[in-house]
């Protein structure tokens, strides 16, 4: 009799444990569930703090959401939290390196940041990846705001040989307006530019004239050639 009551008390025992993990999963369903739909109507209404959240909530109980993280790092590259975005779109990169959109939004925010150095390596393996002259062109930027003239050099020389370079960039112009311009361009542009920094102005002149023939409404290339004419930097 005393073995009868012991095997239905463990009997009881395990019959309580299966019931709360399957009160725990029902709960984490409905959580998850839940926490879809506030995130789906954050986004909607522009609430992005409440997205982040929502976004959080449902990577901490359902593992099959990961593609959420790339959501993470959107909305926090958005909100402007650009160390959270380094940081969870670093921890993507490492279990997805062919993720070529968060590796973009990782190498914007750190050259943001003044993190220079770490946005190259990301806008090397970006071109290396996929052959986008743009990528190539903000490789030559930072390599030009890094002071690393002989490599930008280098770097622009490879665009400017490139088969197909009209893509166009957007070049932001000294009072904050963009103006879309080909890539060629604005390799010529840089190019005037290290031979200004260089004082080399023949060579200056030459590449600012080579910017404008191919884009005649550059604003940039129109400053340096001006600022090249009186004299000044």
């Amino acid at each position: 009799m005393k073995n009868l009551i012991l095997t239905f008390t463990f009997a009881l025992l395990g019959l309580s444990v299966t019931s709360c993990v399957a009160q725990k999963n029902v709960t984490s369903s409905t959580l998850v569930s839940a926490n879809k739909t506030i995130y789906a109507k954050a986004v909607e209404f522009g609430d992005l703090n409440t997205a982040i959240v929502a976004a959080h909530t449902i990577l901490a109980n359902s593992s099959s959401d990961y593609h959420y993280m790339d959501s993470l790092v959107s909305l926090y590259y958005v909100s402007g939290n650009l160390v959270a975005t380094v940081n969870v779109g670093n921890a993507i990169l490492e279990a997805a390196p062919q993720n070529v959109t968060v590796r973009e939004i990782v190498a914007n925010s750190l050259i943001a940041l003044g993190m220079n150095g770490d946005a190259l390596v990301h806008y090397k393996e970006l071109f290396s990846r996929t052959d986008n002259l743009v990528y190539l062109y903000n490789v030559a930027t930072t390599e030009f705001n890094m002071k690393n003239y002989t490599e930008c050099g280098v770097t622009i020389e490879k665009l400017l040989k490139a088969p197909s370079n009209m893509n166009k960039v957007s070049i932001t112009n000294a009072d904050g307006s963009a103006q879309e311009i080909a890539i060629k361009a604005a390799a010529f542009n840089i190019k005037g530019a290290i031979a200004m920094e260089v004082n080399n102005t023949a060579i200056a002149k030459q590449n600012f004239e080579e910017a404008l023939k191919i884009a005649p409404e550059f604003s940039l290339a129109k400053n340096n050639l001006e600022a090249l004419s009186k004299g000044t930097k």
